[in-house]
């Protein structure tokens, strides 16, 4: 496997749990007895990453950083704790402390099977490098979804608001110097840029993830419950340190 960082963007204010009453930062929620950052962090142990960049925002860092720390010792952390103005500025910043390595970033908010992120890194070890690979599904359950359209290969051929049969998940491979595309640039949401890259001849890949349960809102989290339920303890830790 090819030398990969870990990405993970948690920089989100989680307003709308706060609005429902629940004080936890939203990277911290638990599901099925684990936190959301967690089951991330989970799968990045699976996959055999050790170097993870992570940006936090100034009211989360500090439990974050102490979960990790509890946790998931083992990590490198580099992390950022500052506020952004949007999700692209949370992934460049991410993305460009990664320098020549290829990094996989994914935000707090998705839930899928544990190994998947180990078998997305497989499958793009197939590839030629310096490909994007996104993580998709065909569970469509978002409020604003980023369809994919692939061909029969399984590259992307568009990304945008036009339905088709998969959405992207939260879950980024980024080749190394892709950060290099969206310097000077300013994109009003990450969805912008990432369908600029694929308008502008970045070769993109998708990866079917499964069945992924996004928490995006207080009423996700039930469904994230039963979904996350059938998940035996053994798989999640399965290959961790």
């Amino acid at each position: 496997m090819l030398d990969t960082n870990a990405g993970l963007i948690a920089a989100g204010t989680g307003s709308r749990f706060r609005n429902a009453g629940i004080s936890c930062p939203k990277p911290l929620i638990e599901i099925s007895g684990m936190p959301l950052m967690g089951w991330t962090l989970s799968q990045f142990a699976q996959a055999g990453l050790e170097k993870l960049k992570v940006i936090f925002n100034t009211s989360n860092c500090k439990p974050c950083m102490d979960y990790i720390a509890r946790h998931f010792s083992w990590f490198e952390v580099d992390a950022v704790c500052r506020d952004t103005a949007s999700s692209f500025e949370s992934f460049m910043d991410v993305l460009s402390r990664s320098r020549n390595r290829r990094i996989l970033i994914t935000t707090t908010d998705s839930i899928y099977p544990p190994g998947k992120l180990k078998a997305l890194l497989e499958y793009a070890d197939t590839l030629p490098q310096g490909v994007m690979v996104l993580g998709l599904t065909g569970f469509i359950d978002d409020e604003k979804p980023l369809y994919a359209t692939a061909d029969q290969s399984g590259r992307v051929t568009a990304l945008g608001n036009e339905p088709a049969q998969l959405v992207t998940n939260g879950v980024y491979l980024m080749p190394a110097g892709a950060c290099e595309a969206g310097k000077g640039k300013t994109f009003p949401a990450l969805r912008k840029f990432l369908a600029f890259l694929v308008e502008n001849g970045l070769e993109c890949h998708g990866f079917d993830m499964g069945k992924s349960v996004d928490v995006d809102r207080p009423e996700d989290m039930v469904q994230a419950e039963r979904f996350a339920g059938n998940f035996q303890k053994d798989q999640v830790s399965a290959s961790m340190p």
